[in-house]
């Protein structure tokens, strides 16, 4: 995809030596022959035509910088918007998946992979003198100062399809659960790693929506992912990779109670009760699967990203219409408070400040940007698609600004 961006600028001046105030009053401030305002040395007969000539390098210079905004602050400042508009690009993209599931669409997913844009600025000037200067050093009639400029952006995005091979392991396959709970250390939040990516721990299942269908949670579920997020978030819970046996694995340590507070303990206690844990046991290896097979296990399963965004396109907001006519499915009521969900609101147009916006048909879709609970899990998603969309041998997308 490339753009041309084309800006000209074009600045005149035309100076004479007409003047408001009476002639006397000029020759006898100014000195005799010097416009109002242009101050030259009376004994030096080319004083005018200097005076002239610098008054219209002066406008020249101011001109051209006017014009000339290429440099180190439109790379800075162009930086910047496209990281914006990258981030605004993804979660559009993941709201219009969002809104596709809901209407038995297949998701489609473009991978950012380039950005190059390059400037061109071409500057030219002119100073032209018109008239005669006379004996006694009288002023030229005219000076023409002009100045102009011709700009142009030719920003190139690449994008790529996820397809093959790419597709069934980053959409259609479960996220690997060793990345899942590394994922928290990461610094991403616990409650939606477990509510989104989690679909059971140690037996202990989270709700689920597909399409018509659905599921609810373990009742333990939902108190077992506040768990979690609060005995990882004070540290008496620590998920580490080790990488120690050849292969990457996820191990989850539980410190020592006694050096938290009495409600952390507790905290704990109810941990280890709800997965079923041996008290003595410190460390846990995380292991794919529905039930651990051995004490020092915890089995996890863990949704597709398709499955994670199917549970949320069943919840969304659709206009009545589309249901009678069948173009969709009756919203399904909320399945679980374990699963975070995405307030899609939908009408003829959008707000002006929408965090997130697509067209289908005739309706708009949007996520307002006061609804920070679907805006902060919309962000979430698109984190995770770069996750799992990227390979240990794919490229990370490539800024280049060029300037000429």
């Amino acid at each position: 995809m490339a753009a041309v961006i084309a800006q000209s600028c074009r600045i005149g001046a035309r100076l004479s030596r007409g003047c408001d105030r009476p002639a006397e009053d000029r020759q006898k401030r100014w000195g005799q022959g010097l416009p109002c305002g242009i101050v030259a040395e009376k004994n030096n007969s080319s004083g005018p035509v200097q005076a002239m000539k610098a008054v219209g390098s002066l406008v020249l210079a101011l001109a051209v910088a006017a014009c000339a905004t290429v440099g180190p602050e439109r790379v800075e400042t162009d930086a910047a918007n496209y990281s914006a508009a990258i981030s605004r690009s993804e979660r559009t993209n993941v709201l219009a998946n969002i809104v596709a599931l809901r209407y038995g669409e297949a998701p489609e997913f473009l991978e950012l992979t380039q950005v190059v844009t390059s400037y061109s600025l071409e500057v030219d000037g002119r100073i032209g003198v018109g008239g005669s200067v006379g004996s006694g050093g009288g002023f030229p009639e005219t000076l023409d100062v002009g100045t102009g400029s011709s700009f142009e952006n030719a920003p190139t995005i690449t994008y790529r399809p996820i397809t093959g091979r790419d597709y069934l392991g980053s959409i259609l396959l479960p996220v690997d659960e060793a990345r899942v709970l590394a994922s928290v250390p990461a610094g991403w939040p616990p409650d939606l790693v477990v509510g989104l990516l989690v679909k059971s721990m140690n037996g202990v299942s989270n709700g689920q929506a597909v399409g018509t269908a659905r599921r609810a949670a373990t009742p333990e579920f939902a108190e077992l992912n506040r768990l979690f997020t609060s005995l990882t978030t004070s540290g008496a819970l620590e998920i580490e990779v080790d990488l120690s046996s050849g292969g990457p694995r996820t191990v989850l340590f539980a410190e020592n109670p006694e050096l938290f507070s009495a409600n952390t303990a507790a905290e704990m206690r109810r941990f280890r009760e709800i997965l079923r844990l041996s008290p003595s046991v410190r460390q846990f290896t995380i292991r794919k699967g529905r039930l651990p097979r051995q004490a020092s296990e915890i089995a996890i399963q863990t949704r597709s990203v398709a499955g994670a965004l199917s549970s949320i396109a069943a919840e969304i907001e659709v206009p009545a219409d589309h249901i009678t006519r069948g173009l969709t499915f009756p919203t399904v009521q909320r399945v679980s408070d374990t699963l975070p969900t995405v307030a899609v609101r939908t009408g003829p147009r959008p707000p002006r400040d929408a965090f997130a916006a697509i067209k289908r048909g005739g309706t708009w879709y949007w996520v307002e940007d006061t609804d920070f609970a679907s805006k902060r899990v919309l962000s979430f998603i698109s984190i995770m698609l770069s996750l799992v969309s990227r390979g240990d041998d794919s490229a990370d997308p490539v800024l280049t600004i060029s300037t000429r």
